[in-house]
């Protein structure tokens, strides 16, 4: 089994260096239901991006602990973990250097994608080029594109701002990553 992984509020905690950097505290993300939070907060997108892109430059953001422990269990079954993101390609060393410098050993592939034409991470060709069979996202617009474009099973992490995705056959709303491994173990017997 192949897996694939967003970076972004998958393996490490993004957004919440972003409200962060934008001066608030964690309590706001509960009112961050779409996927801009310039929209959400009523902030200029300009200070947004600059925040985001301060953010990005980091090679020091906070892993999820839920990912790191499920992951110094899975490791050596998910050999190389794909991780598919969105950043732009000037984040590639600070990217490199936040993956290089885990709290956990695992191996991975990076995967730099570009925005389709509809302006949703074009993540599917990616994952059908490197035969994933499991992929793990919180962004709406993307899991519904990775649905409809290819056959994978999809984990959507639940957040705020994916609520309105309905679960079916192939998506699996999951608060965290002991909910997938419970899954990828059931479905491995």
């Amino acid at each position: 089994m192949i897996l694939g992984v967003d970076l972004d509020d998958c393996i490490v905690r993004t957004a919440d260096e972003i409200i962060k950097e934008l001066g608030y505290g964690a309590e706001i993300l509960s009112r961050i239901d779409g996927y801009s939070i310039s929209d959400a907060l009523d902030i200029d997108e300009r200070v947004v991006r600059d925040a985001i892109d301060r953010v990005l430059e980091k090679d020091e953001i906070p892993y999820r602990d839920d990912f790191v422990d499920v992951m110094s269990r899975l490791r050596n079954r998910f050999y190389p973990i794909h991780i598919v993101t969105n950043r732009h390609r000037r984040f590639l060393d600070s990217t490199m250097r936040l993956l290089m410098n885990a709290p956990i050993e695992f191996g991975f592939k990076l995967h730099l994608c570009v925005k389709n034409k509809h302006g949703i991470p074009d993540k599917s060709r990616i994952i059908v080029r490197e035969g994933i069979d499991v992929f793990v996202e919180d962004r709406a617009e993307t899991v519904l594109d990775v649905y409809n474009r290819t056959d994978v099973r999809i984990f959507l992490l639940d957040k705020p701002w994916n609520r309105d995705v309905v679960e079916n056959s192939r998506i699996k709303r999951v608060r965290d990553w002991w909910e997938i491994e419970k899954e990828l173990n059931y479905e491995s017997l």
